[in-house]
């Protein structure tokens, strides 16, 4: 039987900081991890800080997120969980 090994990283905002996250990513993949689980505010500031964005700026910022997980996540061989925030009719929503 297979082990799943999980990583969960916490810490104050990131934001666009690949370099930060990816050493992070390394010491993971160095102790096998499939799965990496990210905070609530690695990637995201706290969410009341939205509130004086456009949701235009919060779409492209997430959009950018996104885009940069992906990237890792073939990159690392790694399958990420982290909330992002999106938006549904100009209202500002953080989803997983």
């Amino acid at each position: 039987m297979s082990q799943l090994v999980v990583a969960a990283l916490q810490l104050p905002t990131l934001g666009m900081n690949a370099t930060r996250l990816e050493f992070y990513l390394k010491q993971a993949k160095q102790r096998n991890a499939d799965v990496m689980l990210l905070g609530e505010y690695v990637l995201n500031h706290f969410f009341k800080e939205f509130a004086t964005m456009s949701p235009i700026m919060v779409k492209e910022q997430s959009r950018k997120h996104i885009e940069l997980l992906k990237n890792l996540a073939l990159k690392y061989d790694i399958v990420f969980i982290a909330p992002i925030i999106i938006t549904k009719k100009m209202v500002i929503i953080k989803a997983l």
